[in-house]
């Protein structure tokens, strides 16, 4: 329900989602308006623009607190409506992504098919065959995400240096808790 008026405004998906990333979009040229507006002449009265002079008149103060407390939220601001943009244009978020990972293209996210009827033998997809298992051990799971690895190749650690690890931090762990003891 609270997402629904975040994304749609309670609208129809198709009328509501434009609606609120056109508005997202309008906010976040506000808040790059008001970083310019509220910019320094002079590089020396940055400081000065950063602070709130509590010595001074309240309508001194009041300046103040619009313009100090207004250029820490718009860090904040503009967070928001780069993440609210991203949900809402197609085209804001592939250019966002391919600006910040140097040209790679966005890949949308699918469900890789999988064929989960099928009985376990050897001639079936890893993927598959973990998919099974997890469905063995976890038989009243709501969920289960089986994720193929990002790189091609084989694996960072053997398996036999991966379990060395694995019991040799047990066993230092074991080490630390037995020395702790006797210190006590």
């Amino acid at each position: 329900m609270v997402l629904d008026g975040h994304f749609y405004l309670w609208l129809p998906p198709e009328i509501g989602q434009p609606v609120v990333a056109s508005f997202t979009l309008i906010f976040l040229f506000m808040v790059i308006s008001g970083l310019i507006l509220w910019w320094p002449k002079k590089r020396s009265n940055l400081k000065q623009s950063l602070k709130i002079k509590w010595s001074g008149r309240w309508r001194r103060k009041n300046y103040d607190l619009h313009q100090v407390l207004g250029f820490y939220v718009m860090i904040f601001a503009f967070v928001f409506a780069v993440t609210g943009l991203v949900w809402g244009f197609s085209w804001f978020r592939s250019g966002l992504y391919s600006a910040l990972s140097g040209g790679e293209e966005f890949v949308e996210y699918y469900t890789p098919p999988s064929d989960s009827t099928k009985v376990w033998s050897n001639d079936i997809p890893v993927l598959d065959a973990v998919w099974m298992k997890m469905n063995v051990y976890y038989p009243d799971a709501e969920w289960i995400e089986v994720h193929p690895p990002n790189m091609k190749g084989p694996p960072l650690l053997p398996m036999p240096i991966l379990m060395l690890l694995l019991i040799g931090n047990q066993i230092i762990g074991i080490l630390i808790k037995i020395r702790w003891k006797s210190f006590q």
